[in-house]
């Protein structure tokens, strides 16, 4: 919906043009002709020179809003990490969520533990106790950044991971304890009355985990959560 502040603008410009258009017919000394067609003052007169005044007004702000809609007037960072390599150059496909979304951009100085890791690969308990860790982790990180319980509808995420080396790493064994620790946090707990969790549920309505992308530049080891949560209003 267009905003009061163009609705203001643009009933401006319709009524100065009106006004012209009555005064330029009713002084019979005028030479001015400001209206778009014949115009003798009546009502089909009026409706033509009001759309005609504002039409290019509205035509730039439904491009404005169809952009919006698109995810496409955001700024650079503001994307999912973990989209698919698409060229040789690494270019990489980018989800954009809407840029009325609420985002928080969670840092915590290491990263997860690989599927490869032995603990955590020969018992389901060894998976359970990293997971843990991180979703108290995130979960303090969401309290500290005054994250609104039952203020959302749905949540989008991803992570960067960076390491101090350029060692080659398959993302992938990354994702999955980031992606369930995450998703746990967001509803706090299985018995947590709806109302009071970040998010109704964190089913695939209403939540979802675009993938782990492991940095370019090595430097000292952290994990950047991109969060991205509609608020209930919207």
């Amino acid at each position: 919906m267009p905003d009061i502040d163009f609705e203001t603008r643009v009933q401006r410009t319709a009524e100065n043009h009106l006004n012209a258009c009555n005064e330029a017919f009713f002084d019979e000394e005028s030479d001015e002709r400001p209206w778009y067609g014949p115009y003798d003052g009546c009502d089909t007169c009026v409706v033509r020179e009001v759309l005609m005044s504002v039409w290019d007004d509205f035509r730039a702000e439904a491009r404005r809003e169809a952009r919006v809609e698109l995810g496409l007037d955001t700024p650079d960072d503001w994307v999912l990490p973990g989209g698919a390599v698409i060229d040789d150059s690494r270019v990489r496909l980018r989800l954009h969520p809407p840029p009325d979304w609420t985002r928080l951009i969670l840092e915590i100085p290491r990263t997860p533990p690989s599927m490869n890791n032995n603990e955590i690969r020969s018992h389901w308990s060894g998976f359970h106790e990293h997971k843990k860790s991180w979703q108290s982790e995130i979960a303090l990180l969401m309290m500290a950044n005054k994250l609104r319980r039952g203020g959302y509808r749905r949540a989008v995420a991803g992570a960067f991971m960076r390491f101090p080396d350029r060692c080659v790493r398959d993302s992938g064994n990354f994702e999955s304890l980031l992606n369930k620790a995450l998703g746990d946090a967001l509803v706090i707990a299985p018995d947590m009355p709806t109302e009071q969790r970040y998010i109704p549920d964190d089913d695939g309505q209403h939540y979802f985990f675009g993938g782990v992308e492991v940095e370019d530049e090595p430097g000292p080891t952290r994990t950047q959560i991109y969060l991205y949560l509609q608020p209930k209003e919207n």
